[in-house]
């Protein structure tokens, strides 16, 4: 894991699969372990693309993988999805966009 901030937004970075696959309950667990608002966790391999918001203007955004479905997709997360990344558009203290990019 890993937070960093971007104009005036603090952002968590995790890699996804061993967490809370709810993202109401990953957020609010992150948040107590942290102690401290965050407005936007990041997580990947699930190999899925999903949005979810947070009741504060938070964001629990889960990315897709740069290769696809592959057999540990297909048998383990059951998910045989097409390549794809994640684009956010991080402006002033708020995130203005947030878009799947399929390959």
């Amino acid at each position: 894991a890993h937070i960093f901030r971007i104009n005036g937004l603090q952002i968590l970075a995790i890699h996804g699969d061993n967490g809370n696959k709810d993202a109401k309950a990953l957020y609010d667990t992150e948040i107590s372990l942290l102690g401290e608002k965050l407005d936007l966790i990041l997580r990947g391999h699930f190999h899925s693309f999903h949005v979810n918001s947070q009741n504060n203007g938070a964001y629990v955004i889960t990315t897709g993988s740069l290769f696809g479905g592959n057999p540990y997709s297909e048998k383990v997360v059951r998910s045989n999805s097409r390549a794809s990344q994640t684009l956010i558009v991080v402006g002033e203290r708020q995130i203005e966009s947030i878009k799947n990019v399929v390959f």
